[in-house]
């Protein structure tokens, strides 16, 4: 796509900064493109928060209050003043503005904020020219812009135009309403659940208060925008929930040994014990009647659904697969049933279940991921999900089958606690957005992390020694796809528009990777060969695995499937395309040595365990005693092995730790780096120098949304 640009100078602040392109020292501002690049990373705002950069590098040098910013950005709007604070804190993170030490926004006390920065305007952008200069000297003036209008027109054609989201599906539409949203918190603090009272006046939310180590629940007037703490407990709290009357609710309370639904009357805070239980409960739903509760609990790694009678406190789980994850109840308006999700390794199948004959009916199985699962009316359903790799809020006819998107969710945010007005026309939803950036320590002289990561969700990275590439997944194109960078530059391996993509793994002769990809509700084992740019195997799994090495031979892939005995290790054969399991209850780890004997982990016992071509069975290292991290990647031997690398929990922080097998007996372990408690290691070794390469969460907000259906 070729874009020109024509500016003329800035001579007032009367000027709109959203009409141009600009500079902010290093920081290139694209307000029309709601982004802002620094060097070749590109960050994508949120377009209200773009409007309230804009609106201030107009105002340079004035002290503008809260007020001011909202009522010239949302004329006619109720939004509380909170939502300014949160633009400003989103917009400092962007700039790396220091709040005590500014450069771009000044906080003034009592008053406001004043944009102090340095503005320049652009007068041409020649890197975004996709036709060298040497051919556009040679273009008229005249042709030039009858070839800018020309694309712009293609572009307004492209972006007004119907998006087919659901992807071969030809009952499928895509219906996109249009939406006046109000912003009901200021995105900073982390929010569990809310709910909207019957009337739409009030919503309930739970939120954690990370300083104090506590959850806290809150009442807040959607008008005034006033609030008032009801409770706070160092246990967890979880799934507020309205009762019939605007002036009771029910929620979880989960303390060390069991868990409680309580409810608590609004108006006096009175607080009374429904239910109490040792299983892990996990969210509740009240049936229209007001006389029975669905809960949703945690049991051995799966979540179950049962119903629980508010009148006997006699609680009755639900005739459904026990060997599948269900959740997501919604009762039927009738009371003569549910709606809820049936979660596998790859598919989120909707299923309707009828309390008088105890059967459960499949009535969809396009989505391979559900957050959230709303009754609109008796017709529809409201699913916040994936279809084909998009992620939406969808509008899903219960006869027809149709599905329609409903609101689009941008990318690397998502949607829960979907509650239904329809009659007033509105919608209210949870957001939770969060971008995981790809951290590495040992490798800087090699890998520039302001290059590889971006606005997206960018993961799971390992490490070619012998190439000096960095393998990663990202999200960055909407879809999952996996990603190298090697001499400052990424580029896109996979074409695939996954749904979801696990971590990698590379052959000895670094010409080959492997990955488990979701795709089109089927979890695949997939691998791309790398000199000749294509995906050579595409295998359908039956179950979710974790690629853990290939063979000392390059000719097949070792994985790890869960099983009753915890893991076991499969062997999957490049040229026949056949599994068999090589190893029962082995772990996570594995490598085969040349001579065909395998290192291995026994999660049981906490060894690591070398057996021989012969059978024999001995043990290399024993990691009783240590808060190990026992999980794929997170235990790693170099080529020698006589060096192994492992991540040792020591609260609040994890450690990467080395010692020689040589002698493990004798020599004490080496600590390498010390991470936080929230880094997931993804991959370590030596490369010159020890390194270690982790996923950590750059950020992470919530937001209670409220939305107005418009003409």
């Amino acid at each position: 796509m070729l874009l020109l640009f024509f500016y003329s100078p800035i001579k007032s602040k009367a000027y709109n900064f959203m009409d141009v392109n600009f500079y902010l020292e290093h920081n290139t501002v694209y307000p029309k493109h709601n982004k802002i690049t620094t060097g070749n990373k590109a960050i994508i705002l949120e377009p209200k928060i773009m409007q309230v950069l804009c609106f201030m590098v107009e105002h340079q040098g004035e002290v503008l209050s809260r007020q001011q910013i909202a009522d010239n950005l949302w004329p006619g709007s109720i939004v509380g003043l909170e939502v300014i604070t949160r633009a400003i804190f989103e917009l400092r993170k962007v700039l790396k503005d220091d709040a005590k030490q500014p450069k771009y926004i000044e906080t003034i006390a009592r008053k406001g904020y004043c944009f102090i920065g340095k503005i320049e305007p652009i007068e041409e952008i020649k890197s975004q020219r996709l036709l060298p200069d040497s051919f556009l000297a040679k273009v008229s003036y005249k042709a030039v812009i009858i070839t800018a209008l020309l694309i712009s027109i293609i572009i307004l054609f492209l972006v007004n135009a119907p998006i087919r989201s659901v992807k071969d599906s030809p009952e499928s539409t895509v219906k996109p309403s249009n939406y006046q949203s109000t912003i009901l918190s200021d995105g900073i603090g982390e929010i569990q659940s809310a709910s909207p009272s019957s009337d739409w006046s009030k919503i309930l939310y739970i939120q954690t208060d990370a300083n104090a180590k506590e959850s806290v629940l809150i009442l807040k007037d959607v008008t005034s925008h006033q609030y008032s703490i009801l409770l706070r407990s160092s246990d967890l709290l979880r799934s507020v929930i309205w009762a019939k009357h605007n002036n009771a609710s029910f929620f979880i309370q989960c303390e060390s040994t069991e868990c409680k639904v309580n409810k608590l009357f609004t108006d006096n805070g009175t607080i009374q014990e429904i239910y109490s239980t040792k299983s892990k409960l996990k969210s509740i739903k009240l049936s229209p009647n007001g006389k029975q509760l669905a809960l949703t609990t945690m049991n051995n790694g799966r979540l179950s659904i049962s119903l629980l009678s508010l009148e006997s406190q006699q609680e009755s789980p639900l005739s459904i697969n026990k060997k599948t994850s269900n959740y997501a109840a919604t009762f039927k308006n009738s009371g003569s049933g549910i709606f809820y999700v049936q979660q596998s390794s790859s598919q989120a199948t909707i299923n309707d279940y009828n309390f008088a004959n105890k059967v459960s009916k499949e009535i969809s199985t396009k989505f391979s991921k559900v957050t959230s699962l709303q009754l609109e009316d008796d017709g529809n359903l409201l699913i916040a999900g994936q279809v084909n790799s998009l992620y939406s809020v969808w509008r899903f006819n219960i006869k027809s089958k149709e599905i329609s998107q409903a609101l689009p969710i941008s990318a690397g945010s998502y949607a829960y606690e979907l509650v239904s007005n329809k009659a007033e026309k509105q919608l209210f939803y949870l957001k939770t957005s969060s971008n995981y950036d790809i951290s590495a320590q040992g490798l800087t002289k090699y890998i520039n992390l302001n290059q590889v990561n971006s606005h997206a969700n960018d993961f799971y990275g390992t490490w070619s020694v012998p190439t000096k590439t960095l393998y990663f997944v990202s999200q960055r194109t909407g879809s999952y796809e996996v990603w190298n960078h090697k001499d400052n530059k990424n580029n896109k391996l996979t074409n695939i528009q996954a749904d979801n993509i696990r971590r990698p793994i590379l052959n000895e002769k670094q010409s080959q990777i492997a990955f488990v990809a979701s795709q089109n509700n089927q979890l695949k084992l997939m691998v791309y060969d790398i000199k000749k740019q294509q995906l050579i195997v595409s295998q359908n799994l039956a179950k979710e695995a974790h690629l853990l090495s290939w063979s000392s031979g390059g000719d097949s892939i070792y994985m790890s499937i869960a099983s009753d005995n915890i893991y076991d290790i499969w062997q999957f054969d490049m040229i026949s395309q056949q599994s068999k399991i090589v190893l029962l209850a082995a772990g996570l780890i594995l490598k085969e040595k040349a001579d065909g004997s395998f290192i291995f982990g026994d999660i049981n016992s906490q060894q690591l365990m070398l057996k021989k071509v012969d059978g024999a069975t001995t043990i290399i290292k024993n990691f009783k005693g240590l808060a190990l991290l026992f999980r794929p990647h997170s235990i790693k031997l170099n080529n020698n092995n006589d060096v192994l690398y492992y991540v040792q929990q020591d609260a609040p922080r994890i450690k990467v730790m080395s010692t020689l097998l040589s002698n493990a007996v004798n020599e004490s372990p080496k600590e390498l780096f010390s991470l936080s408690a929230n880094d997931y290691v993804t991959d370590l070794g030596r490369h010159e120098s020890d390194f270690v390469i982790y996923d950590h969460l750059e950020s992470k907000t919530s937001q209670l949304v409220l939305l107005q259906a418009v003409n």
